[in-house]
C-alpha cells in the first residue's frame, strides 16, 4: 500500500503528458497488489481520486490500467475502478472517450445527456450543432405528457433559427406562435391552465383555440386577426381563419353600432365604417364578401326578441339613423367590388350580388319615397315597418299626400302598370284635377258677380257636362273580388249595400257637391246631379245612407232660405243633422226672440220697483229662465249645468286687482271710461304686464301672489315680453312684424333679469345674452351652460345668425328658419350680375322659388354663393325635406356656385344638388373642365343611383363616363396635364395614341378601350403584331384582354397572328389560349390535335414539356412514347387530363380520338404479349434422337475448328435477315437455346438470330439514320474496332433511342424506324398488358382484344403431332387463365354479351388443357385433320370422354366433364348401369343418385345405412302381409310429375334380371360387405360402396364353374304367393331394388303402377293410405284397374282394408265425381252399389231413363228403369228400418259378449234424404209414368205431342232438329219450365181439353206450380192451331177447376183470353170467333185493350164511352190516328173535348 501511495506521490510531480518509466512501473506495482474490505474505502476516497487526477494530467491512461489489471487477473480492483469511474463520470463531449463511457455507464445514447443540460451544448459544440441539439430538445419538450412551459421558453430564447434547416426552422416558429397564442389566452384569461391551452392549440386551430378559452366578444379583435393571420402566413394556408374571423370582425362592429347598449357617440362613425370597408375589400373570395354583405344587411331587421329570449316586446332595433348608416356604407362598399371585380355574369356570386344590390337600391329608394310621403315622427319610429310595407301601403302613403308622381313610381317599379290599382290611382289622380277644374269654374264664377263683362256659361249645364264627362272618360275600375265580396257581405250585413260598384259614382258626386262649391245655386246643381246616380235603396240602413238622407233633408229645408252650401251646414255648430232637432231649436230661438223683445220693453231701469217680483219685467224674465231652463234640459239631458258668466266674471275681476298694486293703473284699460270687467276680454295678458313692468317700472315680485292665486305662470307673462318669438314650424306669407318678432319686444332691466334668475337661470342667462345686460352675475361653468355655450359655436348657428341680427342665442334657439326670412336674405346678397344663373335655374325647375323673380337690382360686382350654401345647408334637413321652395333654392346656389369656379374643389358640389335633372344638366355642362378622377366618381354616382327610368342624360352620363376613363390613363402615356387634353389627342390624332400604347408596357386595357371607343381604322391596326402579343403574354396575368384584342383587329390579321404565335411561344398555357382562340374562329382538325396535346403536357415535367414540344400536332404520338417506356403513372396522368378536357370537342370527334389513344393501347398491349416463338419449326431442325446426341458428340469434340465470323459488306434487309423458323439456338454464342424467355433477336448489321446477352450492344447503321440499334457482339467488335467510341456517341442524336428510352419526334421517318425497332424487353407479360389496358376506355373493344388475345394464345395449346420445346403449356396456361378473367370481368363492366360466355368457354378450355397437361394426355384430344379450330368443342370434348368410358377411366373422364361443363349425369349413368349390370347394387345406389333431382327424403336419409345393407335371405324374401304402418311411410312428400327416362331405363335393366341369383353368392357378398362395413366404419362411409362385390358376374362366374363341374342346374326360390296374386317374374333381390329407386326417384304413381303390375294391390292400397295420396292418383289407379278388369279384386281388397270405407271416403267421392264428369255411368251405377248409395242409384238409374230418347214413346219404354229407381228409393225406406249387430266383447257383463248396433251403410259415404222427400221422388215416378203413358198414347193418335213441344220452344224448323240434335224430353225430373211444357202439352195434345187437363191441375198442384202461366201459354198454343173451341173449354175447365167463384180465377181467364187474342191478332186472324173470345172477358178495361188489340176500334169507342173511361178513349185515338181511322178520331176528340174538366178513369 505503502508502495503505491509513494508511486502516486512521485506522479504527481511529473510534467502534464511527460512519459517516464514511473508510469510502468506503478502498472505493475498497481496491479500485482490486491486489497481487503478494510482497504476497500481508503481506495475509493483516497487513491483513486489521485489516479483520477493522472488521468486528467495525462499522465497515466486509462485504458492501459486496465488492460493490465486484466492481465493480472485483479477483477476486484478493476471493479472498484470502474465503480469509482461511473461515480465521478461527467461527460465531455469533445472526448470521444468519454462518449463512449457514458454509453456503457449509463446504458443509452450520450446525445441524451445533451438534450439535459444546456451549458454542455453551448460549451461543447459549434453554433450549427448546439442548435440542433436545442431544437431536438424542444420537440423533446413539447411533446412530453407533462409540459414545461417556462423551460419551452428558455430554450426558444436560446434558438437561433438561422443556424437551422427548413423543417427544423418550422418547428420552432410553431412552437414560438404556440406560446404566443398561450400568452394571449393568458393576458386576456389569467385563470387559465396554460398547459392545456398549449395541448388544444397544438391540435386545433387559432380561432378554435380562442373560441374555446376566450370571450371573443370582450377582446380587442384587431390583437386577434393579427394572430390569426400569423398563423395563416406561417403555414401558407388558404387564409380561411382569417376570412371567417374577419367576417365575424365586421358583423360585430356592425352590431355594435345597432345594439341599444351600444354607444355611437364613443368611437368615429366614418373612420369605424372605413376600416370595415377596407377590411371587406381586402377579402379575396368575393363569395364570402357577398355573404359578409348579405348579413350587414339581414342586420337591418333584427328584433329585440331576436337578442333577448322571451322578450315580450318585438320590435326593430335599428332607427332611422342607423338605418340609412348601414344602407348607404352597404351602396360604398358594392360599388367599389364592382370596380374592383370583373364578375362572371353566369356564376352564383354575381347573381348574390346583383340581387343584394338591388334589394339595397330598392331599400334606399323606401326611404327617400317614405320621407316625403309621412311624417317626421311617424317614421323616425316606424321606418323599417314602412319600408317593409307591400306596394300596395306605399301606393297608399303616396295618394294620402297626393303625390301622384311617386305614386306612378311605385307602380312602375313594382309592375303594378297593367293591375286593378294602377287604373284606380289614375282614376283618383283625374278625380282630383276635376276637383281643381271646379274649383276653378266656382272662382270665375264668383268674378262674374264683381265683373259683369266677364261671361260663364250657365252654372248646372257646365257642371253637368264637366262632371258627366269625368264619369264617361275615367270611369272607377271594376274590382271581381271586392263586388264578389260585398255582395255575400251585404246578405247578412245590409249596410254593406252602399260599397257597391254601382253606388260609386253616387258618393263621388256627393262628396263633390259637399266639398267644392261656394254657393248654394252650385250645390244644388252637384246634389240634383248626385241623387240623380243614386241606386241606393232608400229603406237600406247604413250609417252613411243615413247621413246623405239627413243632411240632404237638411239642406232642401234651409239651403236656399238661408243660402247655405252642404258644407256651410256640416261646419256649422248650429245646425244639426236632424231635422226635428233643428226644427225645435229654430222654434226655441223664436220664442226666446220674442220673450227677449217682451223683456226689453218691460224693463226700463229709470222706473222704480223694476226689480220688483211683481215688475212685468221680472215675470218676463222668469218666462225667460223657465224657458232657457226647460230647452237645455231637453238638449242636454245628460250634461252637467256650468255657469261660465259667472266663472269668467269672478275671474275677470279677481284679476283687475293687478291694476292697483303700487299704483292705479287702470287707465291702460279703461282710458279715462267707466268700463266693465269683461273689456279685459279685449287685451293681452302678457301685453297688459308688459306695459306695468317695462313701462312703468313696477316691480315684477308684487304681482306673482296675485298670479299664483289665479294659477297662472307669472314668469311666462314676464318673459313673453322680452323674449322674442322661437319658430318651432315655418310659417308663410306672415307679416313683417311677425316674420321679425324681435322688434316688438321689450329690453329686459337688470331687476328683471334678476328677478327671472332666482326662477329659472338659464332663461335669465339667455335674455341677458340676448340683450347684453351688463352687472348680471351668472355661472357660466355650468356644464349645461357650457354645452349651449358650444352649440351657439357651431357652424350651423354661426352660419344662420344673419338671418337674426348675428344674434347667436336668437338663432340657437330657433328649430326651424323662416322660409321668408331666408329668401329676403338671399334676394338681397343675390347680385344682378347672377340673375341670369338664377332665372335660368327658375325656369328649368318645376317648383322654382317664387322669390326669385324679386331679385334686387342694386347689385355689387359678385356674389358669395358659398356663404348662401352654408346659410341654406345650416337649416335643419327634415325643414329642408318638406319645403320643396328651400330644396330649390339650394340648388340653385350650389349651380351658381359650380358655375363660378371661385371656391377651392369647387366641382364637388355638384353633388349636393338634390333635383336630379338640374344636377345631370350641370354635371354635362361642366365636367370638361373638371380633373378626372372626380368626373369619374361623380359620373359612377350617378350611374349607380337606383332609378325606374333613366333619361338621355344617364346614357349621355355612360359614354362620357368611358372616354374619361380612357383619358384618364392615356394622360401620362401621351404626357399630358388633363384628360380633356388627351381627349382631344385622341379623336384628332389616333395613330399617335395606338403607337404610343403599342410602345407602353402592360398597357393592354387603355389599347382596348381606346379601339372600342374610336374605332380606329384596319390600316392602324394592323400595326399591332405578334411581338407585341409576345410582350403582352409575357406581362399579362388575364387573357381576356387579349382575346378582345384579338377580337378587335382585322379577321385575317389576327388569324395570322396567332399562327405566328403558334410557333414562337413556349408556355403551355399561352399557347393554349391562342389555340383555343384559333378554333372558336376556324374549324381546322390540326388545332384539335395542338389543343389535346397541350392538355396532355400540362402533366409533365418542363423539361419533358420542352422534349415532347414537337410532337403537339399530333397527341397520339405523346401517348405512344409513355406506353413505350412503360411510363404508366404518367399516362394515367395525361388520360385522366384529357377525358376531363376533351369535352369541348364534338362528340363524333371525341369518340374518335378516344379510340384513336385505344387502338395505340391495344397495339402495345398486344406487343407485351409477344411469344417470340415457332409453333412451325423446320422440319430438317427435327432430327431423331440418335442425330442430336451424334451432334452432341461432335460439339465436344476439342479439335473441331472454330469457325470465324465473317461481317457482310452491306446491311442485309429485313427480307434477308434468317427466319426465325430456322433457328433453334444462339447463331451467335451457339449456347443459348431458344425459349419463352430466352427470346430471338436479330442483329440489324448482319441479320443473324441471336439471344439477349449477344445483343447488348447499340449503334448506328446507315441504314437507320441517327438511331442506336440492337447488333450482335461480333458485328459490335467487328464496328467498334474500324471506328472509335467518339463518332458512334457524339454524333447520336438526342431525338434517337439512348439508354433505352424511346422518343419519337416530328419526323415521319425517325418514327418509322422506331416503330419497327421496338418491343418489350420482357414480353410476354400478362400483368405488363393488363396494365396497359388498364388506361383503355370501357367500350366492347377492350374486351374483345383480351379475347383475341386469348386465342392467340390457344394456338399455341393446340395439339400437334410432336409437342413443341419452346412453350411452356403450363406458364402459358396460366397467362390464359389470367387473361380470360380480366376478360371476363371487362365483358360485365363493357356490356359486351358474349364476352362473358367466351371468357368462361376459354377458362373451361384452359382448365381442361391444364388437366390435361398435368396428366401428360394432351395426345388424347382428337385432332382436327381438315381445320383446326381455336377452341375444343363439345364434339371433340364429347369423343375425349367416349374415349375414356371406352376405357372404363371413370374418374378421369368425370373430371374432364365436370371442368368442361358437360353434364356429369351421362358419366355417371354410364358408371351406374355398368354397376347395375355387374350386380354392385350399393356401388350403382351411390351413382345413380348423383344423376337424379335431390328430394328431402334423400337429404335426408344416407344410402350407406346398415340396414339397408341387411341383405339376409328374410329381407330378401317379398313379405304380402298387408300393414297400415309400412315402411314406405318415409317416402318424401315431393315427387316428380313424371318419372325420369332414365329411372325406366334403370327399372329395365332390373326387370330383365329373371336368372335368380344363388344363395350361396348372396351370403358371400354380404360377408365382404360386412367386413368392408366394419373396416371403413370409423372412416368414411363410401368405402363400403368400394367394397361392393359385382353379384351378377360372380354368379355368372359360379354358374360357369357349376357347368364345368356338371352341374347343370339353376337354383330357383319358391315364394309363397298370396292366393290373389301372379307370382313376381324377376328375383326378389331385384324386386327390392326396383321398388327402391321407384320409391326413391320415381313418382307416387309409377310405384304404384309397379305394385299392380306384379299383383301387388293390397300393397299400393297401403301406400296410398299411407302416404295420403292426392285423389288424382287413386283415380288413376282406379281406371287402370277398370281397364285390366280387376276392379272387382281392387274393391275387395278396400273392403278388407276398411269394411266401413271411411278410409276411402274423399277417394270414393272424387272417382264418383270423375266418373261422373266423364260420363261413365255405368262404372259410376256399379261403384255406387257397391257403396250402398240407393239415392244416387236412383238417381243415376233416372238418367238412364233419360238418356237418348227421341220421343214419349222411347220414355214409355225406358220405363224399367224407372221402376228401378223406384226399388232403391223404396230400399231406402227399408234399410232406414234395419241396422247391423255386431257383437262386442264387454268385460262387465256375465256373458262376457254384449252388442251394439251399426247402420248397414257407411251415413257419410250416401247421399240422404227424409221419408218424406223419398216419398215424394216416388209419386214424381208415378206423375212421370201417367203423364209419359198419356203423351205416348197420343202419339199414337196420330197427335204429335213434338210439334206442340216445338211451338212452345218457338222451333219452326223441327226437321232439321229431328234429323240431327234432337229435342230435349221434357220430364217432371227436370226444371219448372220443363213442367210447364208437360202440363201444357197434357192439356193440348188430348182429343178435348178435358182429356188432359186434370192431369196438368195435378202437374200444377204437385209442383206449385204458377197457374195462370200454364194457361196463358195453353191459350197461346191453341190460338196458333185456331181452335176457338178449345179456347172455350180450357175457359170452362179453368172455372169449374175450383168450386169457389175466385176473382183470381176469373183474371187468370182474362188473360189467357187477352194473351189468345193478342196471338191471333199478330196472326192476322179477325172475326166473330175472336170477338166470341172477347166476350168472355169479364173485366171491361180488359176488355176495352182487347178490342184495342184485335183493333176493333169501334167497339172499344163505345164501351170506353159507356164506362166513361177517358184513358182508354185516348188510347183509342192514338190507335185511330195510327189506323187511318178519322171517324173514330173524331168521336174521341169530340168526347175528350166534352170531359175536358172531368177526372179520367
Amino acid at each position: 500500500m505503502d508502495e503505491i501511495l509513494i508511486g502516486i506521490e512521485n506522479l504527481l510531480k511529473i510534467e502534464h503528458g511527460e512519459k517516464t518509466k514511473m508510469q510502468t512501473w506503478f502498472y505493475r506495482i498497481f496491479c500485482k497488489y490486491g486489497f481487503d474490505n478494510e482497504n476497500e474505502i481508503y481506495l475509493r476516497e483516497y487513491i483513486l481520486p489521485k489516479i483520477q487526477q493522472l488521468y486528467d494530467r495525462h499522465v497515466l491512461r486509462k485504458d492501459i490500467l486496465y488492460l493490465t489489471l486484466i492481465a493480472y487477473s485483479n477483477i476486484g480492483v478493476l471493479k472498484q475502478c470502474i465503480e469509482y469511474d461511473k461515480y465521478v463520470y461527467k461527460l465531455r463531449t469533445r472526448d470521444a472517450c468519454s462518449l463512449s463511457d457514458y454509453s456503457i455507464f449509463k446504458g443509452k445514447h450520450w446525445i441524451y445527456e445533451c438534450l439535459t443540460t444546456y451549458n454542455e451544448i453551448t460549451e461543447s459544440f459549434n453554433e450549427n450543432v448546439s442548435q440542433r441539439i436545442l431544437s431536438l430538445k424542444i420537440i423533446g419538450c413539447t411533446n412530453d405528457l407533462k409540459i414545461s412551459l417556462g423551460e419551452v421558453v428558455t430554450l426558444l430564447k436560446s434558438i437561433d433559427i438561422t443556424y437551422l434547416d427548413t423543417f427544423w426552422s418550422f418547428y420552432i416558429k410553431n412552437v414560438n406562435y404556440l406560446m404566443k397564442i398561450v400568452d394571449f389566452c393568458k393576458d386576456s384569461a389569467s385563470s387559465l391552465d396554460v398547459d392545456e391551452v398549449f395541448y388544444y392549440a397544438l391540435e386545433h386551430s387559432t380561432l378554435e383555440a380562442f373560441s374555446k378559452y376566450l370571450d371573443i366578444p370582450k377582446l380587442q379583435w384587431e390583437e386577434m386577426l393579427h394572430t390569426i393571420n400569423e398563423e395563416e402566413d406561417l403555414h401558407h394556408n388558404d387564409n380561411l381563419q382569417s376570412r371567417h374571423f374577419l367576417s365575424f370582425f365586421v358583423l360585430g362592429n356592425v352590431f355594435k353600432l345597432i345594439l341599444p347598449t351600444g354607444n355611437i357617440m364613443e368611437v368615429n362613425i366614418n373612420e369605424l365604417l372605413y376600416d370595415l370597408k377596407l377590411k371587406i375589400l381586402s377579402i379575396k373570395n368575393l363569395s364570402l364578401q357577398v355573404e359578409i354583405l348579405e348579413n350587414i344587411f339581414v342586420i337591418l331587421f333584427v328584433k329585440s326578441d331576436h337578442i333577448v329570449e322571451n322578450n315580450l316586446e318585438s320590435r326593430f332595433i335599428c332607427n332611422e339613423k342607423q338605418i340609412r348608416l348601414i344602407l348607404y356604407f352597404l351602396k360604398m362598399v358594392m360599388d367599389d367590388i364592382k370596380l374592383l371585380n370583373a364578375f362572371n355574369k353566369k356564376s352564383e356570386e354575381f347573381v348574390k350580388f346583383n340581387t343584394l344590390n338591388k334589394s339595397v337600391a330598392d331599400a334606399i329608394w323606401r326611404i327617400e319615397l317614405i320621407e316625403n310621403v309621412k311624417e317626421q315622427r311617424k317614421y323616425e319610429t316606424n321606418l323599417l315597418r314602412y319600408m317593409l310595407a307591400p306596394p300596395e301601403s306605399l301606393i297608399y302613403m303616396c295618394i294620402k299626400r297626393a303625390d301622384f308622381k311617386r305614386a306612378q313610381q311605385v307602380l312602375e317599379i313594382f309592375g303594378f302598370k297593367k293591375t286593378f290599382i294602377s287604373a284606380e290611382i289614375e282614376c283618383i289622380e283625374k278625380f282630383q284635377l276635376l276637383r281643381k277644374e271646379l274649383k276653378r269654374y266656382f272662382k270665375l264664377c264668383d268674378v262674374q258677380k264683381g265683373d259683369t263683362k266677364t261671361s260663364v256659361p250657365s252654372t248646372e249645364s257646365v257642371l253637368i257636362t264637366m262632371v258627366e264627362n269625368f264619369f264617361k272618360s275615367y270611369t272607377t275600375p271594376f274590382n271581381h273580388e271586392a263586388e264578389q265580396f260585398v255582395t255575400d257581405k251585404s246578405k247578412e250585413k245590409k249596410f254593406l249595400d252602399h260599397l257597391k260598384y254601382e253606388n260609386e259614382a253616387f258618393m263621388d258626386t256627393f262628396d263633390l257637391a259637399i266639398t267644392q262649391p261656394k254657393n248654394v245655386e252650385h250645390c244644388s246643381s252637384l246634389i240634383r246631379l248626385a241623387f240623380d246616380k243614386r241606386n241606393l235603396d232608400k229603406d237600406t240602413y247604413s250609417s252613411y245612407n243615413t247621413f246623405c238622407t239627413k243632411l240632404h233633408n237638411l239642406w232642401k229645408e234651409i239651403g236656399y232660405n238661408k243660402k247655405l252650401t252642404l258644407s256651410d251646414i256640416i261646419i256649422s255648430p248650429y245646425h244639426s243633422l236632424d231635422l226635428t232637432v233643428y226644427k225645435n231649436e229654430e222654434d226655441f230661438y223664436v220664442n226666446l226672440a220674442e220673450l227677449y223683445k217682451e223683456f226689453n220693453s218691460n224693463m226700463n231701469i229709470d222706473e222704480n220697483g223694476f226689480l220688483n217680483s211683481n215688475h212685468p219685467s221680472h215675470k218676463s224674465f222668469l218666462k225667460l229662465d223657465l224657458m232657457c231652463n226647460k230647452f237645455v234640459e231637453l238638449s242636454r239631458e245628460n250634461e252637467d249645468n256650468v255657469k261660465y258668466l259667472e266663472k269668467l266674471y269672478t275671474y275677470l275681476k279677481a284679476f283687475s286687482k293687478v291694476f292697483y298694486i303700487e299704483q292705479d293703473s287702470s287707465e291702460i284699460v279703461s282710458k279715462g271710461k267707466n268700463v266693465s270687467y269683461f273689456n279685459l276680454l279685449y287685451h293681452n295678458r302678457s301685453g297688459l304686464m308688459g306695459k306695468l313692468l317695462f313701462e312703468r317700472h313696477l316691480d315684477p315680485t308684487e304681482f306673482e301672489k296675485y298670479f299664483g292665486k289665479l294659477k297662472l305662470d307669472y314668469l311666462y307673462h314676464v318673459i313673453g315680453n322680452c323674449f322674442p318669438t322661437i319658430n318651432l314650424h315655418s310659417q308663410e306669407n306672415v307679416s313683417k312684424e311677425e316674420l321679425y318678432p324681435e322688434n316688438n319686444i321689450y329690453t329686459p332691466s337688470k331687476s328683471i333679469i334678476t328677478y327671472i334668475l332666482k326662477r329659472n337661470w338659464l332663461l335669465a342667462f339667455i335674455l341677458s345674452e340676448m340683450h347684453k345686460i351688463e352687472d348680471v352675475k351668472i355661472d357660466v361653468g355650468e356644464v349645461r351652460v357650457q354645452s349651449f355655450l358650444r352649440y351657439m359655436k357651431l357652424p350651423r348657428v354661426q352660419n344662420l345668425k344673419v338671418l337674426f341680427d348675428d344674434n347667436e342665442i336668437t338663432t340657437a334657439l330657433q328649430n326651424e328658419i323662416s322660409i321668408q326670412k331666408v329668401s329676403h336674405y338671399i334676394d338681397a346678397k343675390i347680385l344682378k350680375s347672377d340673375y341670369l344663373t338664377s332665372s335660368q335655374y327658375s325656369q328649368n325647375s318645376n317648383d322654382s322659388f317664387e322669390a326669385a323673380q324679386e331679385i334686387l337690382e342694386d347689385v355689387i360686382k359678385s356674389t358669395n354663393w358659398k356663404e348662401l350654401y352654408d346659410i341654406v345647408d345650416s337649416i335643419p334637413a327634415n325643414q329642408l325635406r318638406k319645403a320643396s321652395v328651400l330644396t330649390h333654392l339650394k340648388d340653385m346656389i350650389l349651380m351658381n356656385l359650380v358655375q363660378d369656379r371661385f371656391e377651392i374643389n369647387y366641382f364637388k358640389y355638384v353633388q349636393f344638388i338634390s333635383d336630379k335633372d338640374v344636377r345631370l344638366s350641370t354635371i354635362l355642362c361642366n365636367l370638361k373642365q373638371w380633373p378626372g378622377n372626380f368626373c369619374i366618381d361623380v359620373i359612377k354616382s350617378e350611374i349607380t343611383k337606383f332609378e325606374s327610368v333613366q333619361g338621355t342624360h344617364i346614357t349621355e352620363l355612360k359614354m362620357w363616363l368611358h372616354q374619361i376613363q380612357l383619358c384618364e390613363e392615356l394622360k401620362s402615356i401621351l404626357e399630358v396635364q388633363n384628360w380633356f387634353k388627351a381627349f382631344e389627342i385622341c379623336h384628332d390624332d389616333p395613330a399617335k395614341v395606338i403607337s404610343k400604347l403599342i410602345l407602353a408596357d402592360n398597357k393592354i386595357h387603355p389599347l382596348l378601350e381606346f379601339i372600342r371607343l374610336y374605332k380606329p381604322n384596319e390600316d392602324l391596326l394592323v400595326k399591332i403584331d405578334e411581338n407585341y402579343f409576345t410582350t403582352i403574354f409575357g406581362t399579362c396575368d388575364c387573357y381576356t384582354p387579349i382575346k378582345t384584342l384579338l377580337d378587335n383587329l382585322p379577321y385575317n390579321h389576327s388569324l395570322k397572328i396567332c399562327y405566328n404565335l403558334l410557333k414562337v411561344l413556349r408556355d403551355l398555357d399561352h399557347l393554349q389560349f391562342v389555340v383555343n382562340y384559333l378554333l372558336n374562329n376556324v374549324n381546322y382538325d390540326l388545332l384539335k390535335n395542338i389543343q389535346i396535346s397541350l392538355k396532355m403536357l400540362s402533366g409533365f415535367a418542363q423539361i419533358e414539356q420542352e422534349q415532347m414540344l414537337c410532337l403537339i400536332q399530333d397527341p397520339l404520338s405523346i401517348i405512344e412514347v409513355l406506353v413505350m417506356n412503360t411510363k404508366l403513372d404518367k399516362l394515367s396522368t395525361v388520360l385522366d387530363i384529357i377525358k376531363s378536357e376533351v369535352t369541348f370537342i364534338e362528340f363524333t370527334e371525341n369518340k374518335q380520338f378516344i379510340e384513336d389513344i385505344d387502338e395505340v393501347l391495344r397495339r402495345y398491349a398486344e406487343k407485351s404479349l409477344d411469344f417470340r416463338v415457332i409453333t412451325q419449326p423446320n422440319p430438317r431442325l427435327l432430327r431423331s434422337p440418335e442425330y442430336k446426341l451424334m451432334q452432341s458428340i461432335d460439339s465436344l469434340s476439342l479439335c473441331s475448328e472454330n469457325r470465324g465470323f465473317v461481317m457482310p459488306d452491306e446491311v442485309p434487309t429485313k427480307e434477308e435477315w434468317v427466319p426465325n423458323n430456322e433457328v433453334l439456338d444462339c447463331m451467335c454464342c451457339r449456347k443459348i437455346v431458344f425459349s419463352m424467355f430466352n427470346r430471338r433477336h436479330h442483329c440489324r448489321r448482319c441479320g443473324r438470330v441471336v439471344c439477349y446477352n449477344c445483343s447488348t450492344h447499340r449503334m448506328l447503321i446507315p441504314t437507320y439514320a441517327d438511331i442506336l440499334v440492337r447488333v450482335c457482339e461480333d458485328c459490335y467488335r467487328l464496328t467498334v474496332g474500324e471506328s472509335t467510341t467518339s463518332e458512334l456517341t457524339d454524333t447520336v442524336s438526342t431525338k434517337s433511342v439512348i439508354y433505352d428510352y424511346w422518343l419519337l419526334t416530328d419526323d415521319p421517318e425517325h418514327n418509322k424506324i422506331v416503330r419497327e425497332e421496338f418491343s418489350f424487353e420482357h414480353a410476354p407479360s400478362v400483368s405488363l398488358c393488363l396494365s396497359v389496358m388498364k388506361y383503355h376506355s370501357k367500350s366492347i373493344k377492350y374486351p374483345k382484344f383480351l379475347l383475341d388475345q386469348c386465342e392467340i394464345m390457344l394456338k399455341l395449346l393446340q395439339p400437334s403431332q410432336e409437342p413443341i420445346q419452346e412453350v411452356d403449356y403450363l406458364l402459358v396456361i396460366k397467362m390464359l387463365k389470367s387473361l380470360a378473367i380480366a376478360a371476363k370481368m371487362m365483358s360485365v363492366e363493357c356490356n359486351l354479351t358474349y364476352g362473358t360466355s367466351s371468357a368462361d368457354r376459354i377458362l373451361s378450355q384452359a382448365e381442361l388443357l391444364g388437366l390435361l397437361a398435368e396428366r401428360g394426355c394432351l395426345s388424347l384430344l382428337p385432332v382436327s385433320t381438315t381445320q383446326r379450330s381455336l377452341f375444343i368443342d363439345a364434339s371433340v370434348i364429347r369423343k375425349l370422354r367416349d374415349r375414356l368410358l371406352e376405357r372404363e377411366q371413370w374418374n378421369l373422364a368425370l373430371e374432364v366433364s365436370t371442368k368442361t361443363g358437360l353434364d356429369v349425369t351421362g358419366v355417371f349413368a354410364a358408371w351406374g348401369k355398368s354397376c347395375l349390370k355387374a350386380g354392385s347394387l350399393v356401388l350403382a345406389r351411390e351413382k345413380f343418385q348423383k344423376c337424379f333431382e335431390k328430394t328431402g327424403h334423400y337429404d335426408s336419409i344416407s344410402d350407406t345405412n346398415s340396414s339397408e345393407f341387411d341383405m339376409s335371405q328374410d329381407s330378401l324374401d317379398r313379405t304380402r302381409t298387408i300393414s297400415k304402418t309400412s315402411h314406405l311411410s318415409a317416402v318424401p312428400e315431393s315427387k316428380p310429375p313424371k318419372n325420369p327416362p332414365f329411372l325406366n331405363e334403370i327399372i329395365y335393366i332390373l326387370e330383365s334380371k329373371t336368372i335368380s341369383v344363388s344363395p350361396e353368392v348372396i351370403k358371400q357378398v354380404q360377408e365382404q360387405r360386412f367386413v368392408g362395413f366394419s373396416l371403413s366404419s370409423s372412416q368414411n362411409l363410401t368405402n363400403v360402396s368400394q367394397m361392393d362385390a359385382p353379384m351378377c358376374i360372380i354368379n355368372k362366374l359360379r354358374n360357369l364353374q357349376n357347368i364345368a363341374n356338371g352341374n347343370y342346374y339353376q337354383f330357383v326360390e319358391n315364394n309363397k304367393l298370396n292366393i290373389h296374386h301372379t307370382p313376381p317374374s324377376i328375383d326378389n333381390m331385384f324386386y327390392n331394388e326396383c321398388v327402391y329407386y321407384l320409391t326413391r326417384y320415381g313418382t307416387h304413381q309409377s310405384l304404384l303402377e309397379f305394385y299392380i303390375k306384379h299383383g301387388d294391390i293390397a300393397k299400393a292400397l297401403n301406400y296410398i293410405i299411407d302416404n295420403q295420396l292426392s285423389a288424382e292418383i287413386f283415380i288413376d289407379i282406379y281406371i287402370q284397374c277398370l281397364k285390366d278388369g280387376i276392379i272387382n279384386i281392387l274393391q275387395e281388397h278396400m273392403l278388407s282394408i276398411d269394411p266401413s270405407l271411411t278410409l276411402w271416403k274423399e277417394y270414393l267421392q272424387n272417382i264418383c265425381r270423375h266418373l261422373e264428369k266423364h260420363n261413365m255411368l255405368h262404372s259410376l251405377y256399379q261403384l255406387q252399389q257397391f257403396m250402398g248409395d240407393f239415392v244416387r242409384a236412383a238417381m243415376t238409374c233416372i238418367r238412364f231413363y233419360q238418356d237418348n230418347v227421341k220421343c214419349f214413346s222411347d220414355l214409355l219404354a225406358n220405363a224399367s228403369f224407372l221402376q228401378k229407381a223406384e226399388e232403391y228409393l223404396r230400399a231406402v225406406l227399408v234399410q232406414d228400418q234395419w241396422v247391423e249387430v255386431a257383437s262386442v266383447g264387454r268385460q262387465s257383463t256375465a256373458s262376457g259378449n254384449s252388442y251394439e248396433e251399426k247402420s248397414l251403410t257407411n251415413p257419410s259415404l250416401v247421399m240422404k234424404m227424409t221419408s218424406q222427400e223419398i216419398n215424394k221422388c216416388i209419386d214424381t215416378i208415378w206423375r212421370q209414368k201417367e203423364v209419359v203413358t198419356f203423351l205416348a198414347g197420343c202419339e199414337v193418335s196420330n197427335v204429335k205431342p213434338m210439334d206442340v213441344l216445338c211451338g212452345i220452344l218457338q222451333i219452326e224448323d223441327t226437321s232439321s232438329l229431328l234429323g240431327g240434335k234432337h229435342i230435349k224430353i221434357p220430364t217432371l225430373f227436370g226444371t219448372a219450365q220443363e213442367k210447364i211444357q208437360l202440363a201444357v202439352l197434357t192439356i193440348i195434345c188430348g182429343n178435348n181439353v178435358d182429356d188432359g187437363f186434370n192431369i196438368a191441375l195435378g202437374i200444377i198442384q204437385d209442383f206449385k206450380l204458377k197457374p195462370a202461366k200454364v194457361y196463358c201459354e195453353a191459350g197461346k198454343q191453341l190460338a196458333k192451331s185456331t181452335q176457338y173451341s178449345a179456347i172455350g173449354q180450357l175457359v170452362n175447365c179453368i172455372k169449374h177447376s175450383s168450386s169457389i167463384k175466385d176473382d183470381a180465377i176469373t183474371d187468370m181467364c182474362d188473360e189467357m183470353l187477352t194473351h189468345a187474342v193478342a196471338t191471333f191478332t199478330k196472326a192476322n186472324v179477325t172475326g166473330a170467333k175472336v170477338e166470341d173470345l172477347i166476350r168472355l172477358i169479364s173485366d171491361r178495361g180488359t176488355k176495352i185493350s182487347a178490342y184495342i188489340e184485335a183493333k176493333q176500334l169501334k167497339t172499344a169507342y163505345f164501351l170506353a164511352v159507356k164506362y166513361k173511361r177517358m184513358s182508354d178513349i185516348r188510347r183509342i185515338l192514338r190507335e185511330a190516328d195510327l189506323l187511318n181511322q178519322p171517324s173514330i178520331k173524331a168521336l174521341c176528340q169530340k168526347v175528350l173535348l166534352s170531359h175536358s174538366h172531368s177526372s179520367t178513369h
